[in-house]
């Protein structure tokens, strides 16, 4: 996947406060690396209208970095301009996630978004 993708960046930094507060202890999700998962637009994966491609997860020492792919139709384009203008951010979607307080200690990645503002998934 990586020798192939469409666009790559961080969705997740370890050690780092995020925009609603949740700070990712180091190696929280290693147990995701290399996994393949939904690419989405907005948190919606419920609908396949929604569904943009898949990404590729890469969790090292720093966080969880995404190798991206885009489906081949006609939101392709659209979603290539948005990655590249930087008007949209990586979100991760996170199920049997275990906290400690405000510290995220382990979960599973179910999908990637595409979002225009950053959001608390949980809220969606």
């Amino acid at each position: 996947m990586k020798e192939c993708y469409d666009f790559g960046g961080w969705v997740i930094k370890y050690d780092h406060s995020n925009s609603y507060g949740r700070t990712y202890k180091k190696n929280c999700l290693k147990n995701n690396d290399g996994l393949l998962v939904p690419l989405c637009w907005n948190h919606d994966h419920h609908s396949s209208e929604s569904l943009l491609g898949n990404v590729s997860l890469d969790c090292d020492d720093d966080g969880v970095y995404v190798y991206g792919k885009l489906n081949y139709d006609r939101r392709e384009g659209l979603a290539k301009d948005l990655i590249v203008n930087r008007n949209v951010f990586l979100s991760p979607y996170i199920n049997e996630l275990q906290m400690e307080g405000n510290v995220v200690v382990s979960g599973v990645i179910k999908e990637i978004s595409l979002v225009l503002e950053r959001i608390d998934p949980d809220e969606c």
